[in-house]
């Protein structure tokens, strides 16, 4: 009786309460961040926090789609609680606002749910999330425009020290696809760049057959970031055609970033790719010190609207 009585005072772990003054804060911060977003020509959606499973398992990336709380209803459809909400918001531009006249400029700020191994600060099993999606603008404009107002909103809710870091999820797809090697192979390669892993990538590279000079170029993808120097060198390295249009990309965003006033926050590092199978051309995270995990990312997914 005792243990019951102790549970019913209990939250789960990686859940938080909102205290008065904490509640407060938050719907400070909410409100100045609608602000911003509604002046940069967003307007606000609200998606369930229930989907069906198989509409959040597009291109979420199997390490989030084992993180996902999933159930069974009483009809047996497996519904989940949302991990994200690009693919939520995808589903309702696909369905429902289909006829509107793009680009779509849509933002957002909810709570999302997934499942974490090690709870600590900052790593919660339920979080919000606030973030805009810009659909239909296939420029490297809006690209550039959705990071400055990423570093705006954080400025406003008054973090120092950002730092952007962008990469381009095709230039790792041009350079895997004249390996030569299988789907499956390509794919283990590119997760072990999502996770940094430079033992198993090493070991991957190993068994792959692949040249030395093959392998050590792939090697050193993950090393390479800088300024626009990397860029040129990444482009002097290679000679597939879907690699070097991804580097130009690049190269015309962080141009235009730098019309942003943005060029002491922004890093070019061609390892990123992120966690998400959706993305198809520019990619970023953004961290602040005293985090070993990104406050902030997004990037570009053309396909997932489909």
């Amino acid at each position: 009786m005792e243990r019951n009585v102790a549970l019913l005072t209990q939250i789960p772990a990686g859940t938080k309460d909102f205290l008065p003054e904490d509640a407060k804060q938050k719907r400070i911060m909410e409100t100045s961040w609608s602000a911003l977003f509604e002046q940069w020509g967003f307007r606000e959606i609200v998606t369930p926090t229930l989907e069906y499973y198989q509409v959040l398992t597009a291109g979420v990336g199997t390490g989030l789609e084992r993180d996902m709380y999933k159930f069974l209803d009483r009809q047996n459809s497996i519904l989940a609680l949302r991990p994200d909400m690009t693919t939520p918001i995808a589903r309702v531009a696909a369905s429902r606002l289909q006829d509107e006249p793009l680009p779509l400029r849509l933002y957002y700020i909810a709570n999302v749910f997934q499942h974490v191994a090690q709870i600590q600060a900052g790593r919660q099993c339920e979080f919000y999330q606030a973030g805009v999606e810009l659909l239909g603008a296939g420029t490297p404009m809006a690209d550039a425009e959705i990071i400055a107002l990423a570093v705006e909103a954080l400025r406003e809710a008054g973090l120092n020290g950002i730092h952007v870091s962008i990469g381009q999820v095709e230039f790792i797809n041009g350079v895997l696809e004249e390996t030569g090697l299988t789907a499956p192979e390509r794919q283990a390669i590119k997760h072990a760049l999502v996770n940094r892993d430079f033992v198993g990538l090493a070991k991957l590279l190993g068994e792959s057959g692949l040249t030395p000079e093959k392998q050590a170029f792939i090697t050193r993808i993950p090393l390479m970031h800088g300024k626009e120097e990397v860029i040129r060198e990444a482009i002097a390295m290679t000679g597939n055609f879907k690699a070097k249009q991804a580097l130009q990309n690049l190269h015309t965003i962080f141009v235009m970033l730098e019309m942003y006033g943005l060029t002491d926050y922004v890093n070019v590092d061609l390892g990123l790719i992120r966690d998400f199978d959706y993305y198809t051309g520019m990619v970023f995270e953004v961290y602040t010190p005293g985090l070993g995990f990104p406050v902030c990312g997004g990037g570009r997914y053309d396909n997932l609207v489909d």
